[in-house]
């Protein structure tokens, strides 16, 4: 189907060309069907040349069938307009040409229970329509939005919740009669019902003086629509995230700028236009970049991505299975100089480990502390063997303890009997103001040692992370991110050829993959050794077994949390269990490590909320 009749020899032009019309009424975007109609809608820009058509800066209807056109509805008569009207000759422009008043925007269709049906549909004029399909496209109501001009009003795409519809308006360019007009480049919530204007957002110029392309802060792209918030990006390369209830800015980025891309190639990302944001689950994707009249170039495609929202506030404590608890305690004590805050007798079954199926064997408790973190030293009943777990894991391999280079943990750590497993007679100094070393206590548990030259803490000691070893780091980052509700605040994948590295491990060619969470209170590492391999676990390591036992989460709200991870797949080993202090539940990971999540009653002592956090 044609949007213009056959052209036809018309009048020279100024240099002698022999014209021909009518021509244009482009259709710019995509159609919008209405299969309840059988119909096919099309918004059409202006005509090329003369003469004028009555299909141009129009809202067609065309049978889905036949293609055949039903109805056609106008709303910008005698638009005759191109690009040559832009140029000092002007050669080929129509005789007093018209405005450029493109319907650029797809229309929307929408159905209203109870009420009639309508059509939306934005205009480069500044004009929005909604239309009657019953009654041949009929206009119910029509409301100025924009100032309009040859870049104003609506270009690419409006978006609708059935509502309420969300405009996007550019207004950069006009033309000199309408230069005193204001203009209202931003975004404009209008009531379907009736085209009240609710609210208007008006972005103001924040491009510099001196740029040397076309900068401006309208919103030409088309805009996107999830619950509660509006997606439009600007001129300008600012992407903003509207809030639908007022029009205020829930954030915004400047995409403006460069980026190391994926693939390895020189990105930078410039004007949006043309393509708007595109939501697809937990993703939006966007392009910036565009260099037609006379904006910035571009080449990347960015990914944006809404993390999970998580109650989890830190890491409440890290429980260590140990064979002489008093002698354990003294180490730590002495060593570390970790507080002892508690120590009892468990003698019957907790109910928590009750329900996740553990059986029950008496233990005798100590609850350490430092200024950060707590480490419940467990030593049960009968358990006699020292830990068996490598520095390559898998599992959750070791805590790091951090001091003051005044406070040398090694030295004291040496002479209290510990097993020095990093080489040298001192601890290995990378050049960061840090010196490192990898140190085994009486039950060969491993623990990690870092002195700094200029601590962000005051205190004697502070518990750095707590690492876990993994023959799959992906795997455990996305689960890790889903549970946190937050990404690695650092992740490097090629770490090689650093024989400071070997001499803190022992070991020889290390390749590594690292990542690193914030927690609250203290960090989680996760390590993946290319170099040596590492094995895969065949089962979960016993709940008694000498060595790092389990990592506690403490949680706002226990009830939300298990019931989140729950609906995206998280295997809980119970449900969880309340006692007059706390709520609780066990689950591991998905490299068989236990975790627990706790909940506490308010204002106690043994909470993360009684501890310092991270800088």
């Amino acid at each position: 189907t044609y949007t213009t009749e056959p052209a036809t020899p018309q009048a020279h032009n100024s240099v002698g060309t022999q014209n021909y019309g009518p021509s244009g009424a482009p259709v710019w975007s995509s159609p919008t069907i209405d299969t309840d109609r059988g119909l096919l809608y099309v918004g059409t820009g202006e005509n090329y040349s003369r003469p004028s058509s009555l299909t141009s800066d129009a809202i067609i209807a065309m049978s889905l069938e036949t293609g055949q056109i039903k109805w056609v509805r106008q709303t910008v008569g005698q638009d005759s307009w191109n690009g040559a009207c832009t140029t000092p000759d002007g050669a080929n422009c129509p005789e007093n040409h018209g405005p450029d008043y493109d319907f650029g925007a797809p229309p929307i269709l929408i159905k209203r229970a109870g009420q009639a049906d309508l059509i939306l549909a934005g205009q480069k004029s500044g004009m929005v329509y909604a239309l009657n399909p019953d009654a041949d496209g009929a206009i119910v109501w029509q409301t100025r939005v924009g100032r309009g001009g040859i870049m104003g009003g609506v270009h690419w795409g409006m978006a609708s919740d059935g509502q309420h519809l969300y405009v996007p308006i550019n207004d950069r360019d006009v033309w000199p009669q309408d230069k005193d007009k204001p203009a209202f480049p931003g975004l404009h919530a209008v009531q379907v019902s009736d085209g009240k204007i609710l609210w208007s957002k008006i972005e103001q110029n924040r491009c510099k003086d001196d740029v040397k392309w076309v900068c401006g802060a309208g919103l030409s792209a088309p805009i996107s629509l999830i619950k509660g918030v509006v997606f439009g990006g600007a001129l300008d390369g600012v992407l903003h995230a509207y809030s639908t209830q007022d029009g205020h800015v829930l954030w915004e980025y400047d995409t403006n700028r460069s980026y190391q891309s994926v693939n390895g190639v020189a990105a930078s990302g410039g004007t949006i236009d043309s393509a708007g944001p595109v939501v697809v689950g937990n993703q939006m994707f966007i392009n910036s970049g565009y260099a037609k009249f006379g904006e910035k170039a571009g080449n990347v495609l960015l990914c944006f991505e809404l993390l999970p929202t998580s109650t989890v506030k830190g890491i409440n404590h890290v429980s260590v299975s140990v064979t002489d608890l008093d002698r354990s305690v003294q180490f730590y004590k002495n060593t570390i100089e970790l507080n002892e805050l508690s120590k009892t007798s468990i003698s019957s079954a907790m109910a928590v480990e009750k329900a996740a199926g553990f059986k029950h064997v008496n233990r005798k408790v100590a609850i350490l502390n430092s200024a950060n973190a707590h480490i419940e030293l467990n030593q049960f009943e009968g358990n006699k063997q020292p830990c068996t777990m490598p520095i390559p894991g898998p599992g959750i391999t070791h805590v790091c303890f951090q001091s003051p280079a005044a406070n040398p943990i090694y030295a004291k750590s040496k002479s209290l009997g510990a097993t020095i497993v990093s080489r040298g007679s001192a601890p290995v100094d990378r050049g960061f103001g840090i010196q490192y070393a990898y140190i085994r206590d009486q039950d060969n548990i491993l623990f990690e040692m870092e002195q700094l030259d200029k601590p962000t803490f005051s205190e004697n000691c502070w518990v750095g992370h707590v690492a876990i070893v993994t023959h799959d780091i992906d795997r455990l980052v996305a689960f890790y991110t889903q549970l946190l509700g937050n990404k690695p605040h650092n992740r490097v994948d090629n770490i090689k050829n650093s024989p400071k590295l070997d001499d803190i491990a022992n070991m020889d060619s290390l390749k590594l993959r690292g990542a690193w969470f914030k927690v609250g209170n203290m960090q989680l590492e996760m390590w993946q050794f290319d170099n040596p391999p590492i094995k895969v676990a065949e089962h979960p390591r016993s709940f008694t077994q000498t060595g790092y036992q389990k990592i506690s989460l403490e949680v706002g709200d226990l009830a939300s949390e298990y019931k989140r991870l729950s609906e995206i797949g998280v295997r809980f080993l119970s449900k969880p269990v309340t006692t007059k202090e706390r709520s609780e539940v066990f689950l591991r990971d998905p490299d068989g490590n236990l975790l627990l999540l706790q909940e506490f009653k308010t204002n106690n002592p043994r909470s993360v909320d009684s501890l310092k956090k991270i800088n």
